[in-house]
């Protein structure tokens, strides 16, 4: 996941556009279940309909409504800065300007409010460390837990961020090798929440292939107790685009069984441990590949959670403001997909195939008042591949100020990979991935691509730091298509 504050067009497959009504359904406007086999997860604060040229992020309570049952807080971007405090950063909400005196620590009580206010209409709020640009290094353990208790939880402190609202647990999207123990991070949590009033949760965001890429988060996930896993089925070699493929040699695909039998196998401290699918709430949210259409939203969904009704516990977003920013309304359409199937006791054993199959089902979903575009995808799922094109106007200077928000120039279009981006009225270094280069669209917006005609090419979204995908153990076979680098999350 990463900071979004502006415009990067997309090249994706044009498809089936639908536009989606609402309708009511059973659990909304009730308390937070999680037991529940259709909770939404909805990420907050990066703003990435900005991306899609969309209505800019709104207030978090915007999207607190009967579409949405978690909402996370992204992110805290830094462990420990130079004034000794933790760093927190939501896009276009709570200014720099309103941090505490002496301190990068925000002071939101905006969003203290709105946290009270979403609580009190039956959703949990937890507050998201980590992030793809994120510092996640601090002096130890045990007293960054204990200050995370205090600034966020049912300590005491005088810079408290959200004022008196309580968080209602913490996520961890970790994305590099930490400079602190993270897991020993959360059992230090573990301990305060034994003695906390309510209820805390502690969830994940690995990369779908992290139990063998993420060594940290598999350290984590095997001695943390955790009660929801959301991996990002997207940037990866076992994205959502891989949908309904089996796992076979030099085939990639959708790797929600292997994570299934990790977790009915006993590998998280917590027996019943739920996974939800992570996805792209709009094609300009992350990588274009891997967003799928309405039909195969639907589908996949609804299979799922027939299919694997021990683990399955629904559908998280990246992000809100692309979910909503757009017809139909991402976490509308999910909670509608899954419907049909919504259940909050526990499943039966399932039975386990290297095939997820789909079945198509009409929806119909909540709209939001917001202005909107239409999605579009292949519903297919299946990704597209380009030669990339190493043309395109010619950039203009990207030195000191700026005033076109989102405005991303290369630095030598088509010959290297930096180029610069306009964020908050200053131009800020940026670059490809490796083995990339930046191809400049038109005046305002890049590409990135391989230059050797067999990668695919694809667009950049915001902050999308450069990474060597996670490799596929299968790419071992040498007639295996390249995997792209990319990682936007």
């Amino acid at each position: 996941m990463v900071k979004a504050f502006s415009i990067i067009s997309a090249v994706c497959a044009l498809g089936l556009s639908v536009l989606v009504n609402a309708v009511p359904f059973e659990k909304r406007g009730g308390s937070f279940n999680p037991q529940c086999n259709n909770n939404v997860v909805l990420y907050w604060g990066q703003d990435s309909a900005a991306n899609g040229n969309l209505p800019l992020q709104g207030r978090l309570k915007e999207y607190c409504d009967g579409n949405s049952d978690i909402i996370v807080l992204a992110f805290m971007t830094n462990f420990h800065d130079s004034t000794g405090n933790p760093a927190l950063n939501f896009a276009n909400q709570c200014e720099p300007s309103s941090a505490f005196p002496g301190t990068n620590l925000l002071h939101c009580p905006a969003i203290g409010a709105d946290i009270k206010y979403c609580q009190s209409q039956g959703k949990i709020v937890l507050l998201s460390l980590g992030g793809w640009t994120s510092e996640t290094t601090a002096p130890d353990a045990n007293s960054f837990a204990d200050l995370l208790w205090n600034l966020f939880g049912e300590g005491s402190s005088k810079t408290r961020p959200f004022d008196d609202a309580l968080i209602d647990g913490f996520d961890w999207d970790i994305e590099h090798a930490p400079g602190v123990d993270i897991s020993a991070v959360a059992n230090r949590l573990a301990t305060h929440y034994k003695s906390g009033k309510k209820k805390y949760y502690t969830t994940i965001a690995p990369f779908c292939s992290g139990l063998s890429t993420q060594s940290y988060n598999a350290d984590f996930l095997k001695n943390v107790y955790v009660d929801f896993i959301w991996p990002q089925f997207y940037n990866d070699w076992c994205s959502n685009a891989y949908y309904g493929k089996q796992a076979a040699p030099g085939q990639y695909y959708m790797n929600y069984v292997d994570w299934h039998k990790w977790a009915t196998g006993g590998g998280n401290p917590n027996k019943n441990v739920k996974l939800y699918v992570g996805g792209l709430a709009g094609d300009h949210a992350g990588n274009p590949n891997d967003f799928l259409g309405v039909s195969a939203t639907t589908n996949q969904l609804s299979s799922l959670q027939k299919d694997f009704p021990e683990t399955f516990g629904g559908a998280m977003y990246w992000d809100a403001s692309y979910a909503y920013g757009q017809t139909p309304n991402y976490a509308g359409l999910a909670k509608s997909a899954m419907a049909g199937g919504a259940s909050c006791k526990a499943g039966r054993p399932p039975k386990v195939t290297n095939t997820e199959t789909a079945t198509k089902t009409s929806t119909k979903t909540k709209t939001h008042k917001r202005k909107t575009k239409t999605a579009t995808a292949t519903d297919i799922g299946t990704p597209t591949s380009t030669t990339a094109d190493v043309g395109g106007p010619t950039p203009t200077p990207t030195t000191g100020s700026c005033s076109q928000s989102g405005q991303a120039i290369c630095s030598q279009p088509g010959k290297a990979d930096g180029y610069s981006q306009c964020v908050n009225g200053n131009w800020i270094p940026r670059a490809c991935g490796p083995g990339t280069v930046c191809v400049q669209n038109d005046s305002s917006s890049i590409s990135c691509g391989f230059t050797d005609g067999i990668r695919s090419n694809f667009q950049l979204p915001i902050e999308a730091g450069p990474e060597k995908i996670a490799k596929n153990p299968l790419e071992e076979n040498p007639n295996f298509p390249p995997l792209q680098t990319f990682r936007p999350m």
